[in-house]
């Protein structure tokens, strides 16, 4: 048995399950001199990234990101996969702020105590200032995708993204006796996720689904996680700390140049 995790630098972007985003591109933001060094993450009193079940009502019902360590996310696609969980609940949950200029786009972590994005400052257009105060809820599970039977590629922990459709979904199966917790050894879960057209744009529908161990491999051609699997996993398990929260300092530069020209 072979379980491998890769660590690597750079970072990339995903959509939620409602609009589907564009790839996260790092750009220098437009400052002048040289770049600034990286600032430690700030101590606030009320922690923008959160972990579990709460932080779903929290971070959705008050608002019906950015992560700059790269990490390996799940690639969903129209046809089914199967994944365990191997936590009880998402280990991130934030808000998530999108800023457009000549140069790039990019995402940042609503910092949700004076955050300078939800507030921009008045010399920004009103239809820009209400697409920079827009948020989108995002939601990070660790998983594992199963092997097929003939199989014997590495096991690996994916992060699974998702806004709040899925990870409402999620935490409802959260609540059931039979798929509680979303981690149980014997419930595994199908996958899928396919591009449509909803008023005249594109969108995407996710559809998720206990499997039984039972039927790994009668349908879906799949191989069980062993016991020793899943302890060698949760020792591999990614943290809140692969998000990066950008200084008030940084965010309030990029604003201040916007729209100046």
């Amino acid at each position: 048995m072979r379980v491998i995790r890769r660590n690597f630098d750079s970072a990339a972007s995903r959509s939620s399950d409602g609009v589907p985003e564009r790839p996260l591109i790092r750009r220098d933001l437009p400052v002048s001199g040289l770049q600034k060094p990286i600032q430690p993450r700030v101590e606030r009193a009320v922690d923008p990234v959160q972990s579990g079940w709460d932080a779903l009502n929290d971070t959705y019902e008050q608002d019906k990101t950015r992560a700059d360590g790269y990490y390996p996310r799940l690639e969903v696609s129209p046809e089914p996969i199967v994944v365990a969980f191997l936590e009880e609940a998402p280990f991130v949950a934030y808000k998530q702020h999108w800023v457009e200029w000549a140069k790039g786009r990019k995402s940042f972590v609503c910092l949700r105590e004076d955050c300078p994005l939800c507030d921009p400052p008045s010399h920004i257009p009103d239809e820009a200032r209400r697409q920079i105060a827009r948020t989108t809820p995002k939601f990070m599970f660790n998983v594992v995708k199963l092997r097929e039977v003939w199989e014997d590629a590495p096991l690996e922990v994916k992060v699974l993204e998702c806004g709040s459709t899925v990870a409402s979904q999620l935490a409802e199966y959260a609540r059931q006796p039979r798929t509680s917790p979303i981690s149980k050894p014997e419930v595994y879960w199908a996958v899928s996720r396919k591009k449509v057209q909803r008023g005249g744009r594109e969108t995407y529908v996710w559809t998720i689904s206990p499997v039984g161990e039972a039927d790994l491999e009668k349908y879906y051609r799949v191989s069980p996680l062993t016991d020793e699997e899943r302890e060698e996993l949760a020792s591999q398990l990614y943290t809140k700390d692969i998000v990066k929260v950008d200084p008030v300092s940084a965010i309030e530069e990029l604003l201040n140049s916007l729209f100046r020209d």
